[in-house]
Formats: C-alpha cells, structure tokens, sequence
C-alpha cells in the first residue's frame, strides 16, 4: 500500500503545481491583456465618455490585488472653472469589490488618486463647462470610497503660476453610490497647506444629503494663517497699494438646502500692514486706515448666501462691523457711530461686492452690463 499511495501523492502533487503554474500563466496573460485594453480604453473610448481629451502612458491590472492602474495621466483643459486648464495625475487606483455568485457586476469599490496637479487660469475665469455637464456623462457606479494624497492647486495669472495648495488629501466615504432615496450619506474630509514663507493651513468637512440643484449639505470649514499678501500681490503686480504682512483667520459653518447656501464666516485680520501711495482708501485718509490695520487684529463677520450658481458675499455689513471699531475712538456718540459706519460700510461694501461679484461669475456680470 505504500508506493501506491506514494504514487498518488506524487501525482496530485504534480497536477496541483501544474494548475498552480497555468492559474499563473493565466495571469500573466489576463494582465498583458488587460494592459492593452485599458491603455486603449483610457486613450480613446474615456474622452468620448466625459468629453474631454485624455491621456495615459500605462496602465495595468493586478488579479491578485483586485485593482486596475491608470499611470500618468494627462486630461487637456478640463474646464472645471476656467479655460486653457490643466489635470495631470501621477497614477490612479481602482481596487474592485467582487460580487458573489448571486451579485451583481463587478463594481469599483475604492479609488485613489495620487498626486494630481490641477493648473486654473484666473485670466479665463467663470468660463468652463458647469461641473453637472460633464459628472451627467458618467455612467452611475457604486463607488464606497475616494482617496486623494499629495495634491496640488495652481492658479494661472498671466505669465506667473501661484501654487495655492499643496500636500492636499481627499477622503470621500460613499461617494456616487447609487440606490436612491435611501443610499447613505457622502461623508467628505478635504485638507492641505498653503505654501508660503509662513504656511498657512485649510480643512473642510463635509456631510453631503444630495448632490444636484436641490443640494442639502452641511460643514465646517476652517483656514489658518492664510498669508494675505502672498495672494493680495499676485493679483495685483502693479499697484500703489501693496501688502507687507498679514494673515487672515476664518471658521465657517456652512448649510445648504433645496440648493441655497448659507456661509456664516468669522474672520480676523491679523496685524495686516499695508503700504500705499493713495492719499485716500475708499475716502478714509490712507494713515488711517493703514495706522488702524497695522495695530490691531479686526475681527468681523461676514455672511455668504444664494443659490450656489449666484452667490451673495454681504461685505456691507463686515465693512461697518471694521468702521465702528476704527471710528470708536473718534465718534463716542453711539447711534451717530453706527450711522456713519453703515453709511461708509455700505459705500465700501458695494463696490468690493460688485469686485468680487465679476470675479466669480463673468459672464453674469458681463451680461448685467450689456443689459444696462
């Protein structure tokens, strides 16, 4: 009984390193295969299906991991807020959650993004595509988690590119899971590092209901040290008024509902020191204003609201809250304080929000224009 039963071992044996070897073989070959297929499907059938010219120099499937990789990929001009953008990714992850024998299709369970570059244009700004037009193109996925590490945002002005935030990381839980009304939460944590000679630092939280025009959301948001004359400047190479120093602190509680947006903001401008050539900022005498900022930390509140596509930024009311504590010590009567503050606050928060108003939304504002 001894050799038979040796025999029978040796060839079982045998026949499970011959399987093993094929099931590797096979593999070998499903991964080759799947390279070529997925470097074709990325190069030519995804820009058809999002509308826009993509690029990918590898790509590559592991059965072992479950995953598929997408390697340097190149999107040309996105329009996410703007022309002439840019999207460049390091590599892309997509590990597959794979279905019983009773479940459905194989669906993308998690994806990660590592060390995308997104480059905006500030000279075209409010002319891209809205963002619904293109996420419509998508196909419907159930897609449980996103992950984005060492991120980067660029802004483009003129011949100069400001790089507004680096080492940012994404984590989206339940993103673009489908099954209707009673589908989970999306839970969204973004954060990252603005670059500067003193860095300053932005964390958003997110709880996301509905996505859409009937938007219902909630969070907090809050930025910290934000250098104010690392961007003042930039946008403003040539000027009588520039800014030394100054940073800027900001805590929001933000709540949307049926697509209205409410933003409460507190804000304090920290030790800001400005230099000018004007005699006059906004018709209060240029030492004033300058000697007030450069003493003090202003704290104000200021309130964002509106449909998401329209937003009203109330500067009115920050600049009077700013006014009455700079004029206290000059006007101790306290309702004519509060009249003349309102007054200039109003005369100074019109024209910031018509500034800001052609900022954000170009063409609206072009329009109003015409119209006029």
């Amino acid at each position: 009984m001894g050799k038979p039963l040796r025999s029978v071992l040796v060839s079982a044996g045998c026949f499970i390193l011959g399987a093993a070897f094929m099931l590797v073989i096979l593999a070998w070959a499903v991964e080759r295969a799947g390279r070529v297929v997925l470097l074709q499907f990325a190069n030519t059938h995804l820009s058809g299906l999002i509308g826009r010219s993509i690029s990918c120099s590898d790509a590559g499937v592991s059965l072992w991991k479950r995953s598929l990789h997408f390697s340097g990929v190149r999107v040309k001009d996105p329009r996410f807020f703007s022309r002439d953008e840019t999207l460049a990714v390091d590599r892309i992850t997509v590990t597959l959650d794979i279905p019983g024998p009773r479940a459905a299709a194989v669906s993308p369970g998690r994806v990660t993004v590592e060390h995308p570059v997104l480059t905006l244009n500030a000279d075209t700004w409010g002319a891209g595509t809205p963002r619904r037009t293109v996420l419509e193109r998508i196909p419907a996925v159930d897609l449980r988690e996103v992950r984005i590490s060492r991120g980067e945002l660029l802004l483009r002005i003129g011949a100069e590119t400001l790089p507004v935030l680096t080492d940012a990381t994404l984590t989206a839980d339940n993103s673009f899971l489908t099954g209707g009304a009673d589908r989970p939460h999306v839970t969204l944590r973004v954060s990252g590092r603005i670059p500067s000679d003193q860095p300053g630092s932005v964390s958003l939280s997110l709880r996301i209901d509905e996505a859409g025009p009937a938007a219902e959301f909630s969070g907090e948001l809050y930025a910290s040290n934000i250098p104010i004359a690392y961007f003042y400047n930039a946008f403003n190479p040539v000027s009588e008024t520039t800014v030394v120093a100054g940073t800027l602190q900001v805590r929001s509680t933000i709540s949307c509902t049926n697509g209205w947006l409410t933003m409460a903001n507190v804000v304090t401008l920290e030790r800001l020191l400005v230099r000018t050539e004007q005699k006059k900022l906004y018709g209060i005498p240029a030492e004033q204003v300058t000697g007030f900022f450069a003493a003090n930390d202003v704290p104000f509140e200021l309130t964002v609201s509106g449909p998401l596509d329209s937003l009203r930024f109330n500067v009115s009311s920050a600049a009077s809250q700013v006014l009455r504590k700079a004029l206290s010590d000059r006007i101790r009567d306290a309702t004519t304080l509060q009249r003349v503050s309102d007054s200039l606050g109003r005369a100074i928060g019109n024209r910031l929000e018509a500034d800001i108003e052609k900022f954000l939304y170009p063409k609206k504002s072009s329009g109003d224009s015409a119209s006029r």
